[in-house]
């Protein structure tokens, strides 16, 4: 009995230490840093925040080959729906399980950051995949609003969260 105390304990302890962790180390930039001029500035940030995930991905699933189970598949950053094809185990080391948290709260938050502070903008910003009705000014306008976007229509990171039984509090990195 003592023995499956220590071990829900210790559980307990590991869960709660996960759900802790808010930011990766690099989010350090200022508002000013994601203010562009144009739409088309506004694009090209976008655009070249998806082909950083890319290479960051890649560079993650050759580091963490064993935790997926199919470490040579790209991930199509212009599909996020398809980020449940890329699934870190769940039993996986926690290193693998917080580095794909810290990579993929860090994309999040930058995306989030680059719309906010253009939201006279964003009407005009092309995200491959988005449903039509979604309004863009109004889910950048609020973390909340991002984080629901995030969490339960543009993408299916909530399903990842829930295959590697680890949960990446991605509204906590969105928080200021």
């Amino acid at each position: 009995m003592k023995f499956f105390h220590v071990v829900l304990i210790s559980l307990s302890l590991v869960l709660l230490g996960a759900c802790a962790e808010k930011r990766p180390d690099d989010f350090h930039s200022t508002p000013a840093d994601y203010r562009v001029n144009s739409a088309v500035e506004l694009q090209t940030q976008i655009d070249h925040l998806n082909q950083e995930l890319q290479q960051q991905f890649l560079t993650f699933k050759s580091q963490y080959s064993d935790a997926f189970s199919d470490p040579k598949a790209e991930l199509d950053v212009h599909n996020l729906h398809t980020l449940n094809e890329h699934l870190v185990s769940r039993f996986a080391l926690k290193n693998a399980k917080n580095g794909y948290c810290n990579m993929m709260n860090s994309y999040f938050v930058k995306m989030f950051q680059i719309g906010h502070q253009n939201l006279n903008l964003v009407e005009h910003l092309k995200l491959e995949h988005l449903p039509a009705h979604e309004n863009l000014k109004e889910i950048f306008a609020q973390p909340e609003n991002f984080y629901q976007f995030i969490i339960n229509r543009y993408t299916s990171y909530r399903q990842v969260q829930e295959t590697m039984n680890y949960g990446c509090n991605l509204k906590g990195a969105l928080e200021p």
